[in-house]
């Protein structure tokens, strides 16, 4: 690229921004994600692609040069908040509201720098992402900026997080009521994909199937009309899963291949289940070789996973895929454990729905004599409580069955675990949470 391209790229970049934009010329110097857009809208219109396709580097290294003493107190700034935020993470849960209500804390890079700590926590610790979120959205109301758009925008961001946080923990009440406080505040395309992502992952795991499938669609034309590919992938890949628990195969399997824009060490759970989805459903298209390939993509991304539970809800679905393949032995293998594992954490109603799909595959292998025993146990534990009922019921049917000889049983076993699904959500169990997203 030659220095008159360069400065040609250069006038381009920042003719717009005065010293009263001095800010936005430094987060676009120090934000790659910003910086490769900025990037990117150059190349657009100017028509370049492929070959002619300019290195922007030299651009970026012209702005560095003539802006040393902005970069230089971006770095001292962003130590600082880094610092505010590493004090207040010392500090007791309980303590932090009032220590963090201190001047020294009341900074826009702090308010955002807990946003992202807060996203960073969501899948291993959802009760640390609650408070960090809590504390963001605190700031934010009490900044001077907190009537203007960007202000608007950090409060939506701030209670769409923390929602989906208290979501992940199992406070559906809490999840709720911000996002209805979220509202007057969805400014933008990406704080209404996000909200619409969020209350969608809350109404799939409270049983409302339709209106999370509704959420999600609106949700990826929202995104896709500013073109905002990445995100829409966070709404379409969740709608795909969505889809392939409700049977819709074909049109799961479309909607998980956007999985490939999604950073697998940022959205750990998500892009795992993602993989061992598209497994799944191309076992059940009957492509197995694809399927093969897609299974040992998500064999890569299971050390990524930190949370045990999070673990064995992934071998759970990998026994499926396993299963569709007609590994039926190994299935059988992996959800005998997960089923240990679910008992073992007192999770019952999860636990009873693995009983099924174990039953199934029992009956598979010709192994109809083993199921009596197999079932006693959880059948005793259902029957004990009332919540339980329609899993007690759908247990004992299904040892009748298996006494009667149900030839068809095995794909009987499969719409009895889906039926049951649907049914313990409604009763407000969590049985195999919607990933984070």
């Amino acid at each position: 690229m030659s220095h008159d391209a360069a400065g040609r790229m250069t006038w381009q970049l920042v003719a717009a921004l005065g010293e009263e934009h001095g800010e936005d010329l430094l987060h676009l110097l120090t934000c790659p994600e910003c910086r490769e857009s900025a990037a990117a809208v150059l190349r657009a219109g100017d028509g370049l692609a492929g070959a002619l396709v300019p290195d922007y580097d030299p651009v970026f290294r012209r702005l560095e040069a003539g802006n040393v003493f902005l970069l230089e107190e971006a770095r001292r700034r962003r130590g600082e908040a880094g610092r505010l935020v590493a004090e207040l993470r010392t500090v007791p849960p309980k303590q932090r509201k009032k220590v963090a209500e201190q001047q020294r804390f009341e900074r826009q890079d702090v308010q955002e720098l807990l946003l992202l700590e807060s996203e960073a926590v969501l899948e291993d610790d959802p009760q640390e992402a609650v408070s960090l979120g809590r504390l963001a959205d605190s700031l934010a109301r009490r900044l001077s900026w907190e009537d203007s758009a960007q202000g608007a925008v950090a409060r939506a961001r701030a209670q769409v997080l923390t929602a989906g946080a208290y979501r992940l923990a199992g406070d559906f009440s809490r999840a709720d009521t911000l996002l209805r406080l979220a509202i007057p505040y969805l400014m933008n395309a990406s704080v209404r994909g996000a909200y619409c992502r969020t209350l969608a992952l809350l109404r799939w795991e409270e049983g409302n199937v339709e209106e999370a499938i509704a959420l999600l669609q609106h949700g990826i034309e929202v995104l896709g009309e500013e073109e905002l590919a990445e995100e829409a992938a966070l709404c379409a890949v969740p709608l795909g899963l969505l889809y392939l628990e409700q049977g819709a195969t074909g049109r799961a399997l479309e909607l998980l291949l956007p999985m490939k824009r999604l950073d697998p060490f940022a959205r750990r759970g998500l892009t795992a289940r993602a993989a061992l989805g598209m497994a799944q459903a191309l076992a059940e298209l009957q492509m197995p070789a694809d399927a093969r390939v897609a299974l040992q993509g998500a064999y890569r991304l299971y050390d990524h996973i930190r949370q045990p539970l999070d673990k064995v809800r992934l071998y759970w679905n990998e026994s499926r895929v396993l299963a569709r393949l007609g590994e039926t032995e190994q299935a059988l293998v992996l959800v005998e454990q997960v089923l240990a594992k679910l008992l073992a954490e007192k999770l019952v109603p999860e636990a009873a729905l693995a009983a099924v799909e174990m039953t199934g595959l029992l009956v598979s292998l010709g192994r109809n004599g083993e199921v009596p025993d197999r079932l006693a146990d959880l059948r005793e534990l259902c029957a004990r409580d009332w919540q339980l009922r329609r899993a007690s019921s759908t247990l004992n049917r299904l040892a009748a069955a298996v006494e009667a000889g149900d030839p068809a049983l095995p794909q009987r076993a499969q719409r009895y675990a889906q039926a049951l699904r649907q049914t313990l959500r409604l009763s407000y169990h969590r049985v195999e949470p919607p990933p984070a997203a």
